[in-house]
């Protein structure tokens, strides 16, 4: 299953007017009328009511104004954060919010979402630093437990997840969009049946926040895993038709369905499914294999096709999760993290490759492997 870029009810810096003063006063500031009111509030609610209009770049420059009146004004910055968020743009995010630090490092809350934003824009190792730093000096931020946990999936340390994921879940039970991703990260750990009982009061809920992703998940866990070591098939299809009813495109939905008509033997049906999957969004290697296999029954040419685009996927991403949980139980393994480093640059996580090389090389200057690697890439640095 692809994991799933976590869904919130809606944009933080899209507050309604009405809501200014409550987040003033959250901020310590008094205010106090129109006649009185600092200049970074004006500019704030300025760009609030151009955000709310759909003006983007208006209402960044409001908030650009709003810090320059007062570079501790964190409403301001945290809405601008927010919105560099939903323009797809995370580093700038992670980097607004970084400025916010360190121009109020007493403001809460703010590794734990420069670590969610990070963790996003591929840059792992230093977005786990910062959600394991966020978890210990905020142990009550349920996004802090949240974002580390989903790091620590992506080392395939799916226990270790499953718990900093229950811990957000305790501290934010009303959190739906939270409930499922640990709903997900449980089913993962092998805990199917409890992840059902949390998924499933969502889902009888009138009007769930995130239907497609609800009926997503029941879907997915009673096909692939079943209830009490039994699979529900025909349930799981009455789930996933329901979410792709509202969304047609759901790639993890287009996935599920594929892989439930291939163990119903109607293959057929199932590349349909999982042909819209790969033409939609990126599809897990489990899918890919799913459509591989499906071809292969079909006697389809078109089968060797799939079975290289598998091979790829995992070329790159198996041996990748392996270093990186190597890495989180044993970081002083030099040559572990040297062979991260080089699988982290070779996607494009080019930052944290030289962190971590550097790393090798305070500890041994001598590292010849670590010494290599960083000649390579100046090597090619120079080339380019």
């Amino acid at each position: 299953m692809a994991l799933q870029k976590r869904k919130r009810p809606r944009p933080r810096w899209l507050l309604p007017l009405a809501g200014v003063a409550l987040i003033l006063a959250g901020a310590g500031i008094a205010y106090q009328g129109i006649h009185r009111e600092p200049p970074a509030v004006t500019h704030y609610k300025a760009g609030l009511l151009l955000a709310q209009e759909g003006k983007g770049a208006e209402a960044r420059q409001e908030w650009m104004n709003a810090i320059h009146s007062d570079p501790k004004f964190a409403p301001a910055y945290r809405s601008l954060s927010e919105l560099e968020a939903q323009q797809g743009q995370m580093l700038s995010a992670a980097e607004t919010l970084a400025s916010l630090q360190k121009a109020d490092p007493q403001a809460r809350h703010i590794l734990c979402r420069q670590a969610e934003y990070l963790g996003m824009a591929n840059r792992y190792e230093t977005a786990l630093d910062l959600a394991r730093e966020a978890v210990r000096r905020e142990p009550d931020c349920s996004d802090a437990h949240n974002a580390l946990g989903m790091l620590l999936e992506k080392a395939d340390d799916l226990k270790g997840a499953a718990a900093e994921l229950q811990q957000a879940h305790q501290l934010a039970p009303n959190d739906e969009a939270l409930a499922l991703d640990y709903a997900r990260v449980l089913t993962k750990a092998g805990h199917p049946d409890d992840a059902l009982v949390i998924a499933n009061k969502i889902a009888t809920e009138p009007k769930p926040l995130f239907p497609v992703q609800t009926y997503y998940i029941m879907g997915w866990i009673l096909g692939e895993y079943g209830r009490y070591g039994q699979h529900d098939l025909g349930t799981a299809l009455s789930y996933l038709d329901r979410a792709l009813h509202i969304n047609p495109d759901h790639t993890a939905s287009n996935e599920a369905m594929g892989q439930i008509y291939t163990q119903m033997g109607q293959d057929p049906v199932a590349i349909s499914y999982l042909l819209h999957a790969c033409r939609v969004g990126p599809v897990s290697l489990e899918g890919l294999r799913c459509l591989q296999g499906a071809y292969e029954r079909q006697h389809d040419p078109t089968a060797e096709q799939a079975r290289k685009a598998a091979d790829i996927l995992e070329k790159a991403q198996i041996p990748l999760y392996k270093r990186r949980n190597r890495f989180l139980t044993h970081p002083d393994d030099a040559d572990n993290t040297v062979a991260l480093a080089a699988l982290e640059s070779s996607v494009g996580n080019v930052d944290d490759a030289y962190l971590l090389v550097r790393q090798v090389l305070a500890q041994n200057p001598h590292h010849a492997g670590a010494q290599a690697l960083l000649q390579k890439w100046t090597t090619g640095n120079q080339q380019h």
